[in-house]
C-alpha cells in the first residue's frame, strides 16, 4: 500500500497514487513453489514466474499525464532494458476498466471503460500512450455535444514508433488479467490526438455523423486549444420535420476553452 511517483520528465509529467499496489521481483528464472508463511500449510504463498521479471499492478490507480490527462483504473507495470542503452531501464504500463479525462476540469473530452498502454523512455524523458474502446462525451461546451464508444487516444513524445523496440512485452498482467499491448499505428510523430467514428450535435440544429480526429495545440497565450477534423460525415441541419441534409462532407473546428 501507498504512493507511486515517476520522476524525471519535467515539461511532462508523469505521476501515480493508488492504495492497493501488488509488487512482483525474480532474478531466478523460471520458479514455481509455494513458500510458507507461518504455521498453516494453506497460508504458504504461491511464488510463480516463467521468467525474471520486475512488475507490479495496483488497483484503482489514478495516473496524471501532465496537466491535461488523467487516468483511473486497474494497472500493470513492467520494467525492461532500453534497447539503446543497457543501463536504463525502460517502463511499460497496461491498464483495463479505464476512465480517461483529457481537458480541464470544465472542459473535457472523458472515456470510460477503455483500455490502455503507456511507455515510459526516463532515458530521454520521454512517452507513449494509446487509450482505446470505452464510452465517450464530450463536457463543458454550451451547446455542442459529442457521443461516441471505441475511440482510440494516441500520444506520443518519444520520436520513435514503439512497435520497434527490442524488449518491449507484447502483454502485461493488469489485476483484471493479462492485457495486449498495442502501439500499432501510433507512429514516430509528437502528437496527442483522438481518433474515431462519433455523433457530434451542435445548439440542437445541426445533428454529424463520421471518421473524426481531434488534437490538441498550444495558442498564443500558451493554453491548450483543441483542432476537430472529420471526413466521411452526414450532416442533418434542422428539426425532425424541416431540415437539410448533407452526405459524405468534411469539416474542420477550432475549440478555445478561454
Amino acid at each position: 500500500n501507498g504512493a507511486l511517483s515517476i520522476a524525471g520528465l519535467p515539461g511532462n509529467p508523469v505521476s501515480f497514487s493508488a492504495a492497493n499496489v501488488d509488487v512482483r521481483s525474480n532474478d531466478a528464472g523460471s520458479v514455481d513453489k509455494y513458500v510458507n508463511v507461518d504455521s498453516t500449510p494453506s497460508d504458504a504463498m504461491h511464488l510463480f514466474f516463467t521468467d525474471n521479471e520486475q512488475s507490479l499492478m495496483a488497483t484503482g490507480l489514478q495516473l496524471t499525464v501532465g496537466s491535461f490527462v488523467t487516468v483511473t483504473g486497474n494497472f500493470g507495470f513492467q520494467a525492461f532494458t532500453d534497447p539503446n542503452n543497457s543501463a536504463v531501464t525502460d517502463v511499460v504500463i497496461g491498464a483495463s476498466n479505464v476512465n480517461v479525462t483529457l481537458g480541464n476540469n470544465t472542459t473535457n473530452l472523458s472515456i470510460v471503460g477503455a483500455s490502455l498502454g503507456l511507455l515510459i523512455l526516463p532515458g530521454a524523458k520521454t512517452y507513449a500512450l494509446v487509450a482505446s474502446g470505452g464510452v465517450d462525451t464530450l463536457n463543458g461546451i454550451p451547446g455542442l455535444s459529442i457521443s461516441a464508444s471505441g475511440l482510440t487516444v494516441k500520444v506520443n513524445t518519444t520520436g520513435v514508433d514503439p512497435t520497434t523496440l527490442t524488449g518491449l512485452p507484447d502483454s502485461i498482467v493488469t489485476p483484471d488479467g493479462s492485457l495486449p499491448l498495442d502501439f500499432s499505428g501510433i507512429g514516430s510523430d509528437d502528437i496527442t490526438a483522438v481518433e474515431g467514428t462519433l455523433d457530434l450535435s451542435i445548439a440542437g440544429f445541426i445533428s454529424l455523423h463520421g471518421d473524426f480526429s481531434f488534437q490538441t495545440f498550444k495558442d498564443s497565450n500558451n493554453s491548450n486549444d483543441i483542432i476537430i477534423g472529420a471526413q466521411g460525415v452526414n450532416a442533418t441541419l434542422g428539426t425532425a420535420t424541416t431540415y437539410l441534409s448533407i452526405t459524405g462532407a468534411s469539416l474542420q473546428l477550432v475549440i478555445v476553452p478561454g
